[in-house]
């Protein structure tokens, strides 16, 4: 296939138009013709390194180049970008043999007078349109079938691709430049957009009054309604606000469609057929998906636009009641196996040393629940590479329903649901933000979260920074409207994560991130100690150990303090303030967002203002960790051990490359020239240049130096590197 692929591109471009004005834009992608889910033939894109391919992810096209020496492919494909501004007309099942090609069909094709070439199947043609302007199309689509069963006709600006061929139908000619209007007048040669007069519903038992509307009139007047925009996106194909969740998004359309149609359940099918989210084979090909779904939607929507609704669909009014809100100091059965903080350290470090701290931390994030001011939510995720741990420090706090929730798939929209195929009388029920007031969730693999493509990423961590606020969470969508729960929703996270991506960081420091990570920093193991770990007492039996242990304790906890504390704040120790103010303020520097951008005509990059966030949230959340760790040691007033947990969150909680660079600084007496960084660091010197700048930019430390660059860390920051905090540091030495 390599030697058809690379005959598409000899003499490309004198020879092929499309390739000429687009072939150095990344606009490309190949297929390969595979049997769908049905068995029926469909062309998958790919990119040249074999992954598959969408035509709606940039970064996954490629130039015309760059496909020319891709291999094991059937042909390669032009996408319709974001900009709107090429036009591609399919013209499908024209030429079949014994069958007439449809008159309207040749009318268009003169009068467009643009490059027209043949499909691979040599019996339709792709038909091209350069505009001057953006086009927003009503109809993409229609199958005529007039002259022959499978005839039919496509259209698209943007979120398709088009196979190319290089075989000019007739003649080579190049693409015309229309404006929308003359493309417009164009597509109506072949009927766009595609009117069709209503249909009865022939379904047995409606009582629905049916839409007087044509389709195209229909649809205009719901694209005009007060919600018109957001429903235009989610026709077009969006379903970002559906978790990217297919099924979920065909079940809001059709709740849509469902109130402007009357329940007309054949419109409803038709329109949603006729759209680009409604342009998959699952719902080409799937009646029975299709029926399904659109009896759903006229089960969910209770009134209708030709019953006096109003332009948003109503939905039925039934009762949606909330779970009752969860008391705060859950009533804990009490233990015959008392253990008291030193036993339970005791138990962990025999069984599990490596995770005694990270254990420890997560008891001082659980016992906030007992301090009556806390307000604020405490997120604590683990990091590490696989298999070092981190599901087992989790699994200690498994198994305690008063005060915990475990999951193993999680996605923030699922704190209050808005689930499509779910009525809203019955979201309450499957809501989690109730669920886990005034407990601490498990969630076992928040990796996966943090391996979501960008735009996802940030929808999602935006929804987790709001609820992570503490004060419950209002969402407002198309399917359900507006659905709330409102006032203290406290509740903790402890998570588990194999280390971070830099993208995460970038875009947790632009939305503020509410997470603190802890490295387990586990060592690795001789051979020696693999063996004997093999002969000793299994790892699911010394979890259940401290399983055990860490219950019993908590049970002890609660019931010594059944209606919780108030915290004597003016009783704590001001020096020891001082030293959580001086972390909370290294941290919000540490974590702060820098944009890079290059200067073309210095040849020099320029940093622009750092976004650095007011340290006193973190300041608040050190503290009051700091107290739940005193609690846990069965005090009332911090001291300086209490400070071990933030010592480490500091410097977990930020860019891994920044804090070891701080690391070093700290080593070698606040001063380290760039040779010493690229060895302590094994790094380049590019790389080295660029974390030293960075702490510049961030103001915590000062860079000098002509021959070769030094960086000295700044006066604020001095006090980490004495011998106070060396010693507080090596209290907590895991």
């Amino acid at each position: 296939m390599a030697d058809e692929i690379k005959k598409q591109f000899e003499g490309a471009q004198a020879e092929n138009p499309l390739i000429a004005k687009y072939g150095a834009q990344k606009r490309w992608l190949l297929w390969r013709k595979e049997l769908d889910k049905d068995g029926k033939p469909t062309k998958v894109p790919y990119q040249p390194n074999g992954v598959f391919a969408a035509s709606t992810r940039e970064r996954e096209w490629c130039t015309a180049a760059e496909a020319q020496l891709a291999i094991g492919f059937d042909g390669i494909g032009i996408v319709f970008t974001g900009d709107k501004l090429v036009l591609g007309i399919d013209l499908d099942h024209i030429f079949e043999e014994g069958y007439e090609t449809p008159p309207y069909a040749l009318e268009f094709i003169q009068k467009a007078n643009t490059y027209t070439e043949w499909s691979p199947s040599k019996t339709g043609l792709h038909a091209y349109l350069e505009l001057t302007a953006p086009l927003d199309l009503i109809a993409h689509k229609k199958k005529i079938g007039a002259h022959h069963p499978d005839e039919g006709y496509e259209c698209y600006t943007d979120k398709r691709f088009f196979t190319v061929t290089g075989e000019p139908y007739l003649e080579t000619r190049p693409i015309r430049i229309a404006t929308p209007q003359e493309a417009e007048e164009l597509l109506k040669i072949l009927g766009y957009p595609w009117k069709t007069t209503s249909k009865t519903d022939r379904s047995e038992g409606t009582t629905a009054r049916q839409s007087n509307d044509d389709d195209t009139t229909l649809i205009q007047k719901m694209f005009g309604a007060a919600n018109g925009t957001d429903i235009l996106k989610l026709w077009q194909g969006d379903i970002s606000k559906y978790n990217n969740d297919d099924s979920a998004a065909d079940m809001a359309l059709c709740c849509h469609l469902a109130f402007w149609t009357n329940k007309n359940k054949d419109q409803m099918a038709r329109i949603w057929r006729s759209s680009p989210l409604g342009a998959r084979a699952k719902t080409k090909d799937r009646d029975d998906y299709v029926q399904r779904t659109v009896e759903r939607a006229c089960e969910t929507v209770q009134e209708s636009y030709g019953d006096g609704g109003t332009n948003q669909k109503k939905i039925k009014k039934d009762k949606n009641p909330v779970p009752e809100p969860r008391i705060r100091i859950a009533k804990c059965p009490s233990s015959d196996n008392n253990v008291d903080f030193s036993d339970w350290r005791s138990t962990v470090a025999a069984n599990f040393p490596d995770l005694l701290l990270p254990a420890e931390t997560a008891l001082a994030v659980l016992a906030q629940f007992l301090i009556r001011d806390i307000t604020n939510p405490f997120a604590l995720v683990f990091v590490d590479v696989p298999s070092s741990g981190k599901t087992i420090g989790i699994n200690f706090f498994d198994g305690i329903p008063e005060l915990t929730y475990a999951t193993d798939k999680f996605t923030p929209a699922s704190f209050v649901s808005n689930a499509a195929n779910v009525k809203k009388e019955k979201l309450a029920e499957i809501d989690l933000l109730p669920r886990i007031q005034y407990r601490m969730l498990l969630i076992r693999d928040f990796a996966t979260l943090f391996s979501k493509r960008e735009e996802d990423l940030k929808e999602m961590l935006g929804i987790l920074t709001r609820v992570l606020d503490g004060e419950g969470l209002n969402t407002d969508t198309g399917v359900h409207g507006q659905r709330q729960y409102n006032g203290e929703y406290l509740f903790m996270i402890l998570a588990a994560s194999t280390p971070i991506p830099y993208k995460v960081w970038k875009i947790m420091g632009n939305l503020g991130s509410r997470l603190f990570f802890m490295s387990i920093n586990s060592c690795e193991k001789t051979e020696e100690q693999l063996a004997q770990q093999i002969r000793d007492t299994s790892y699911k039996e010394k979890e259940k150990i401290c399983r055990t242990a860490s219950k019993n304790f908590l049970y002890g906890l609660w019931n010594r303090y059944p209606d919780g504390i108030e915290w004597s704040r003016t009783g704590d120790d001001a020096e020891l303030l001082k030293i959580i103010v001086r972390c909370a303020k290294l941290l919000a520097r540490l974590r702060g967002t820098i944009n890079v951008w290059h200067d073309d005509f210095l040849e020099t990059d320029k940093y622009e203002t750092p976004l650095i966030e007011r340290p006193d949230r973190i300041n608040q959340l050190f503290y009051n960790l700091v107290r739940g760790h005193a609690l846990v040691s069965g005090r009332t007033q911090i001291e300086r051990d209490d400070l071990m947990p933030i010592f480490a969150l500091m410097l977990d909680s930020a860019p891994f490359m920044r804090a070891n660079l701080f690391k070093a600084l700290l080593g070698h007496g606040g001063t380290l020239r760039t040779s010493e960084i690229e060895r302590d660091l094994n790094c380049s010197k590019p790389t080295a240049l660029t974390r030293m700048k960075e702490l510049t930019v961030l103001g915590i430390g000062t860079l000098c130096g002509e021959s070769e660059k030094e960086i000295k860390l700044c006066g604020e920051f001095e006090w980490f590197l004495s011998d106070e905090f060396r010693e507080l540091q090596r209290g907590g030495t895991r």
